[in-house]
């Protein structure tokens, strides 16, 4: 008889135990033998016995993430489109199950005849992948093998077969290496979390023994972290990793055997590689790493894993700069795919990822079995490297020749991957490398040139114009942004934070937007401002309140537009406004944090219909920047933007920053934001059309921007719900509190629903 919900039974927790510590129980149907095995390794091993033992990963470069479950029914996204509760998890709901009745019952329904393991392999092959990973379980929970510990699997589905015992086979048979992604979260559990754990972690390993030894070699073991609680008392960290070596002894494993949000989480059991999510890593040739990305684009941004029925396949151009965006940066790409409900692999997805492997067989010898360097990546593309060839990736010609610092062996000889003319000339300052337009690949260029000595000792150097070591302070950890409507349209904020992310992965910051419309630091308003609704918001009713609650190191604030309340110069206005931006730097220093003063966006006098207001901005404007020479932080915004509006309207009569002449669309925020970043130390956007061509300039990085510009808005109107306004009209936002652990903001969970 068939049941939706795992063993819980006492009977049930023998069976674990006596499959995780007595030898192994016979299955229906035997496993094929495993492949011949090196002599075991001890663990912990030395550094040479590891990268033996992961060679074969690191020369890879390319594998195939299959994500796939009975989630495909719906076709929504894998676990995260479940509507109950997430215990222990991100959203720190508590431990619980609660169910969802229509997502758990989607097994009933899953009946993929038309799976064909074989097909796929082959078709994963002829894409130039070499190695598979499939999700076994994802965080719903779902079995996707005949696993003895809970009725929640594939076994008890129409399908009836274990889709891991045949992948297995398929690849084994195929050479192709194998992989399995397994959750430690299980949000379908009833014990999952209870108590002192020990109930589910006994589950949870005897699942583990059974993947790790009914399948013959298993390549690969890809975890996704567990859910908050301590890793070696709650989730029992150091016995999985044991019962891993001691099954799988050459087995690769990933970064994530870890606890969401633990500062305890163990160094001994890191995994032999990171793995950075839907973006390309930084160049890191001393650790080895994976960037784990779908092909499919979905419309919230962050999903796109499982077969989704509104996904879009990303295009060849940005596939192929994927993998060669990993490969030069001495990384692997695991790339994403969905399966539908039949089995089969959507024929867009197959589609794409044939080309590929197109593109490969002519290029393969640029990323499998090299190394990243000698060059690091920069905009342009990147390298990479084997025995005496550098292989140069141009994915964009940002002049019309490449030109890369010198080297200490002399080139002779070079070609182009997929035939062409190339032109090298090598001299002390460099290396000049010319491709005929005609020539150049829009996808992906690819040099190779042969040097007279080996070329793998050389330390990697970077190509860029050197940065600031960072654009905020080691200790800045939270970023607040004051100021009227401007500010809390936000663009300009997303564009900073978008920014410092791609440039700076390494460095995690908190940028808070609290900008309020209407707001005025001088606390002036018209008499009937609103048609008489409200007067405008002054910052010092709110302003202790927001520092309290946003705890920033650095508050960057632009006030102005406002402040003259739209009216023509006076001085005590002019007093006013004066005297609120001294309170602001009092009450900021006080509370201990830095302040950086944005002067404000021109007013346009023909589009704003306010004549004569444009030089009071100019005389308020002037007065901040004067205020430089006493050791005032102050980003003059107001003076390069009126220039560029005047050179702009010369070439166009109707050019505009601002529609209405006060509020910036996306080009004038977009100029804001380069004022901002350029005087914290961005040596790099000069030439930079909009925050789009910023973004694209990144791997991944249209992504990271569509995800900040929606996270961010979520959290503004949090933050302006929790820090308290007067104004009306807002939309509330959700609540909020601090996790004790990390000292950053999160969202309240909602309360388990019994």
């Amino acid at each position: 008889m068939s049941r939706a919900r795992p063993f819980s039974a006492p009977l049930g927790l023998l069976f674990s135990a006596a499959l995780l510590f007595s030898p192994f129980i016979s299955h229906a149907q035997p496993a094929p033998e495993p492949a011949p095995e090196p002599a075991p390794v001890a663990f912990p091993e030395t550094v040479a016995q590891r990268d033996a033992r992961t060679a074969w990963w690191r020369d890879a470069r390319l594998g195939l993430f299959i994500h796939w479950d009975m989630s495909s029914v719906a076709g929504t996204e894998i676990s995260w489109s479940r509507k109950g509760t997430r215990p222990l998890d991100i959203g720190s709901d508590r431990a619980g199950y609660v169910e969802d009745p229509a997502y758990d019952q989607l097994y009933r329904r899953f009946n993929p005849e038309r799976f064909d393991a074989k097909e796929w392999v082959r078709v994963a092959q002829a894409s130039g992948m070499r190695y598979i990973v499939l999700t076994a379980k994802h965080h719903g929970g779902f079995s996707m093998w005949d696993t003895k510990l809970s009725d929640y699997s594939i076994m008890n589905t129409p399908f009836k077969r274990d889709i891991v015992k045949e992948l297995a086979e398929a690849c084994q048979a195929a050479g192709m290496r194998f992989g399995l992604y397994y959750s430690q979260r299980d949000w379908y559990h009833r014990d999952y979390g209870i108590g002192d754990n020990v109930r589910y972690t006994d589950f949870m390993h005897g699942q583990l023994k059974e993947l790790l030894t009914r399948y013959g070699k298993i390549d690969v073991l890809w975890f996704d972290s567990y859910g908050r609680g301590d890793p070696k008392t709650f989730w029992r960290v150091p016995e999985a990793w044991a019962l891993i070596k001691t099954t799988q002894p050459q087995i690769v494993i990933n970064d994530r055997l870890r606890a969401l949000r633990s500062p305890n989480n163990l160094p001994e059991h890191a995994g032999d590689h990171d793995t950075p999510e839907q973006r390309i890593g930084g160049f890191r040739d001393q650790r080895l790493w994976e960037s784990c990305m779908t092909i499919v684009d979905v419309p919230e941004h962050h999903g796109g894993w499982s077969y989704r029925s509104d996904g879009t396949v990303k295009p060849l151009v940005e596939c192929i700069q994927m993998v060669a965006s990993c490969a030069v940066g001495d990384g692997n790409l695991l790339l994403g795919i969905g399966p539908d409900a039949t089995g089969v692999i959507p024929a867009d997805q197959t589609a794409r990822i044939l080309e590929m492997g197109g593109w490969l067989r002519t290029h393969g010898e640029s990323i499998y079995g090299t190394r990243g360097g000698p060059f690091k990546p920069w905009k342009y593309g990147g390298t990479t490297r084997k025995g005496r060839t550098v292989y140069v990736h141009v994915f964009k010609w940002l002049d019309p020749t490449l030109v890369l610092p010198p080297l200490p062996a002399r080139v002779v000889s070079s070609r182009l991957l997929r035939g062409g003319e190339v032109k090298v000339v090598q001299t002390d300052a460099g290396l000049i490398i010319d491709v005929a337009k005609k020539d150049r690949d829009p996808a992906n260029t690819v040099i190779a040139l042969e040097f007279d000595a080996d070329v793998m000792g050389i330390p990697a150097m970077s190509v860029q114009p050197a940065k600031p070591v960072a654009l905020f302070p080691a200790e800045v950890k939270r970023v607040l942004f004051l100021g009227d409507s401007i500010t809390h349209a936000g663009s300009y904020v997303d564009y900073v934070a978008t920014y410092h992310r791609l440039r700076y992965p390494d460095r995690s910051i908190e940028f808070i937007n609290v900008g309020l419309p209407s707001e005025t630091v001088s606390g002036l308003s018209e008499e009937r401002h609103a048609g008489g609704k409200f007067p405008r918001p002054d910052l010092k009713e709110r302003l202790d309140r927001v520092l309290a609650k946003t705890k920033p190191d650095l508050v960057i604030a632009c006030y102005g537009m406002n402040d003259g309340i739209y009216l023509p110069f006076d001085e005590a206005r002019f007093t006013a406004y004066r005297d609120g931006i001294e309170h602001l730097r009092r009450t900021v220093a006080a509370a201990g944090a830095r302040l950086t003063l944005v002067t404000p966006p021109v007013f346009d006098d023909p589009k704003g219909k306010k004549p004569g207001y444009a030089a009071v901005l100019d005389r308020y404007s002037a007065w901040l920047v004067a205020q430089r020479a006493t050791g005032w932080d102050v980003v003059d915004l107001h003076a390069p933007m009126q220039r560029q509006l005047d050179t702009a309207r010369a070439a166009d009569p109707l050019f505009a920053f601002a529609k209405d002449g006060i509020h910036p669309g996306a080009e004038g925020h977009w100029f804001m934001a380069k004022q901002i970043l350029s005087h914290l130390g961005a040596n790099d956007l000069a030439s930079t059309a909009d925050a789009a061509a910023m973004a694209r300039d990144y791997p991944g990085g249209s992504a990271v921007l569509a995800a900040v510009q929606k996270d961010n808005a979520r959290w503004r109107d949090a933050w302006l719900t929790a820090t308290g306004h007067t104004r009306p009209g807002l939309t509330a936002g959700e609540p909020i509190e601090i996790d004790p652990t990390t000292g950053r903001a999160r969202f309240v969970p909602k309360p388990a629903t019994p």
